[in-house]
């Protein structure tokens, strides 16, 4: 009876493992924000109205980083997305990339300052404004300001290179209303990285960035695509990809911090039970499986692997470790003359003081 017993629970213990094995590689990754807040929070119902009627993502950003000449009629033409624009623009690629959102998780396209300054330009006389006397900005509803004088390409109506570089810097200061809503300063004012000599009042424009909403995240094809195309990096950043990163190295993490966690307990047992080898694999042998088995637990309860669990993953590593080395010592010590009665005799002296703790 002993013996159908004890083949009874080693079945039942290996195709659990077995099971388990098979599933762990499957275990999603992430946190449902969800669950990080107590059933009556009003946040949690925000989150589900949200999801229930609201399917968009956080607004994200394609961060062009420094080193292009935006004066440039070729550059412009390379990241705009109006009229004389080329076909594969930086702005084209969003657009063309946000008609597919079930594919892309782009939202909606993307706006661009560019464009917008160039429109601004065009309606300078309602837009701009100089101090005749200093040459610098003033807003446009200033009336004792005189208009901007802005010269134009006769080929694309756009402004020439110095006009260009000398009112960039207006158009990112103006703010918009009913009578020049393209003024760039409240979309703009903040994306757009530039410097300004103070001696000629002309404008570089260094790193700027298209705001765009996504719903999910990781657009990291498309930045790709552009970095090509402009031949300069673009990448997409959003607030909350600070939080995300962390998903993109959670496997390589969870592995290497329980690696860590079980080498730590293999040289310590070894020393702790006199260099006892045999004794020593047993106790990483056991906790491995225990944590395979937690890895399946996981798997069916659909519980996703992050920080969080991964936390509970090492503290269940050092809560298994004390009770399979106290049994594992408690065996290697007894002076019964069978396996069988050595384990029993551990399991009625040590089992006594650790099924009670595991209560």
């Amino acid at each position: 009876m002993n013996k159908v017993v004890r083949c009874i629970v080693m079945v039942v213990f290996f195709g659990w493992l077995c099971s388990s094995i098979a599933v762990v590689p499957h275990i999603e990754i992430g946190l449902d924000q969800e669950l990080s807040m107590p059933e009556d929070s009003f946040v949690l119902k925000y989150f589900t109205f949200l999801k229930q009627y609201l399917s968009i993502g956080p607004p994200m950003y394609f961060v062009v980083k420094g080193g292009l000449n935006y004066s440039d009629t070729r550059l412009q033409n390379k990241v705009c997305g109006g009229q004389y624009c080329d076909f594969d623009s930086m702005v084209t690629q969003i657009f063309v990339a946000s008609k597919v959102p079930e594919t892309t998780y782009l939202g909606r396209p993307s706006s661009s300052w560019l464009d917008d300054y160039f429109d601004w330009s065009a309606a300078a006389e309602s837009c701009c404004r100089i101090n005749p006397d200093t040459g610098a900005f003033c807003p446009h509803t200033d009336d004792d300001c005189d208009t901007c004088d802005i010269k134009y390409n006769s080929t694309n109506h756009r402004p020439l290179t110095e006009d260009f570089e000398k009112y960039v810097s207006f158009f990112l200061r103006d703010n918009p209303d009913a009578a020049c809503a393209k003024g760039g300063h409240a979309s703009y004012g903040q994306g757009v990285n530039y410097k300004t000599n103070t001696s000629t009042h002309l404008s570089e424009v260094g790193a700027s960035r298209l705001p765009t909403i996504t719903r999910a995240c990781g657009r990291r094809k498309i930045s790709a695509n552009i970095t090509q195309t402009l031949g300069v990096d673009v990448f997409p950043y959003s607030v909350f990809y600070v939080f995300y990163e962390q998903y993109l190295t959670m496997w390589p993490d969870t592995l290497e911090s329980l690696g860590i966690s079980l080498l730590a307990i293999f040289v310590v047992t070894f020393l702790l039970m006199g260099l006892d080898i045999f004794s020593s694999l047993v106790v990483i042998i056991t906790i491995s499986m225990i944590l395979v088995n937690f890895g399946g637990l996981m798997y069916w309860w659909h519980i996703t692997l992050n920080a969080v669990s991964l936390v509970n993953l090492v503290m269940a590593v050092g809560i298994s470790v004390e009770f399979c080395s106290h049994l594992v010592h408690s065996f290697s010590v007894s002076l019964k003359s069978t396996r069988v009665e050595r384990a029993a005799d551990a399991l009625a002296h040590m089992g006594s003081s650790i099924f009670p703790a595991l209560r």
